[in-house]
């Protein structure tokens, strides 16, 4: 970061201009550095020495933008891939991993995807999936290699969510509480909903209640009436909500997000 214009805010005379640059630099650092598209360089991390700016600028052929990490997107919804690519790059080829980057998949209908986003149809794992990448290819008019990208960190694919009870939560043995989730879509139809409980950080598991109406079957919000049991205070419960299939295998599961309390009635 050194005089870039007129400005006498990007001065080296102005009054603070280090604490001014200092903050103008993490911003930018934060998002990911600066971006040339005619040139096609990028400076990833901006210092106060222009000597060091050398060292941290690159040529960039594609830079994928979304998803980049830490998002979560529904089984079977749409999400719209974005990238940016130097001209050198003309056509485009899209991938997914599942497993941290340890397999590919290519996206169905991006193999020769021209310009700079796509609309994805999210798939419908075999349970929900935190370790997911997106990989974008980019190759010139004759089809070679010209550069790659992938998400800078996991995000994730989620089929079903428990909504309540959560971290922290209260409940009173005896009294009706409400279990709350959320059903996306699913690799298979889901036949049956079976909800189960722990009070023992989940070395055991005692059965709820098993729910095949399609009111607790369709994709979306759901939510059943619970009277939990405890003698004693209990303070490591947790629900688990199952989604089934009609062989009894099981399409996706999740758990409160943490432990909630279970205290006897009066």
């Amino acid at each position: 970061m050194y005089p870039i214009s007129k400005n006498p805010r990007h001065l080296p005379t102005f009054h603070g201009i280090d604490e001014w640059l200092t903050g103008a630099r993490d911003i930018i650092n934060s998002r990911g550095g600066l971006y040339n598209s005619d040139s096609s360089i990028l400076v990833d991390t901006v210092t106060k020495n222009k000597n060091e700016m050398a060292v941290y600028t690159k040529s960039v052929v594609v830079t994928l933008l979304a998803p980049n990490g830490g998002e979560v997107m529904s089984s079977g919804s749409a999400f719209t891939i974005r990238w940016i690519a130097s001209p050198r790059a003309a056509q485009f080829r899209l991938m997914y991993s599942l497993d941290n980057g340890l397999s590919w998949t290519s996206i169905s209908g991006a193999d020769d995807v021209t310009g700079n986003s796509y609309d994805w149809r999210v798939p419908k794992p075999w349970g929900n999936k935190k370790t997911c990448f997106v990989k974008v290819i980019g190759y010139n008019d004759s089809h070679v290699i010209v550069g790659d990208d992938k998400s800078d960190s996991p995000f994730t694919i989620e089929v079903v969510r428990v909504n309540s009870p959560r971290n922290g939560n209260i409940l009173v043995s005896g009294h009706t509480s409400q279990i709350k989730w959320t059903a996306n879509a699913t690799k298979n139809p889901v036949a049956k909903v079976d909800l189960s409980y722990t009070k023992d950080g989940g070395a055991t598991w005692l059965p709820i209640v098993s729910l095949t109406d399609s009111a607790y079957t369709d994709v979306g919000s759901h939510s059943f009436d619970w009277k939990p049991k405890a003698a004693q205070e209990k303070t490591s419960c947790k629900v688990k909500v199952e989604l089934k299939d009609r062989s009894e295998n099981i399409l996706a599961e999740d758990t409160s997000n943490g432990y909630f309390t279970i205290r006897p009635a009066g």
